[in-house]
């Protein structure tokens, strides 16, 4: 993923955020299963052959996910995350986004021979994903760092 030190950020006004994807992006959403029941995700995504950083977010119903910890709503997600890709958890350790605690984690995907680098925080009831996805020990490159770095909250 690399950011070129022109991009300019992509700015999601609906969803309060800004972030800078290296290239031309495309936007999906879908239905998933979750801790709390079938979520919709909304995905911004950057992706060549060889790396892929893409924004996820869900928002999860007010009533359901006040029944969870912040810490809980991480693990499920971050447990899910390394059964669905048939991967190995690396690393996992809190991570901060201003005032916003969330968790940062690291899994081996050896089946397609990456690594994927990605930061959860839930902001209310909405829980954001950014994710990198490249070569073996590219988690901590610059190019993933850039665009893990770069992502804002709007107020």
């Amino acid at each position: 993923c690399m950011v070129p030190a022109n991009a300019d950020p992509t700015v999601d006004d609906d969803a309060h955020y800004m972030v800078t994807f290296p290239g031309p992006i495309t936007h999906d959403s879908q239905e998933v299963d979750s801790l709390v029941g079938k979520i919709k995700v909304q995905q911004t995504l950057y992706q060549t052959n060889i790396e892929c950083c893409a924004v996820s977010y869900s928002d999860y119903p007010a009533d359901r996910i006040s029944q969870y910890t912040p810490s809980e709503l991480y693990e499920g997600g971050i447990q899910k995350c390394v059964s669905a890709m048939k991967g190995k958890l690396r690393l996992q350790s809190p991570c901060k986004l201003g005032d916003i605690d969330g968790q940062e984690f690291v899994v081996d995907l050896p089946n397609i021979k990456a690594v994927m680098h990605s930061r959860l925080f839930l902001v209310g009831n909405r829980l954001f994903t950014l994710m990198y996805l490249g070569p073996p020990d590219t988690e901590n490159s610059k190019n993933a760092l850039d665009f893990l770095n770069s992502f804002r909250l709007l107020r």
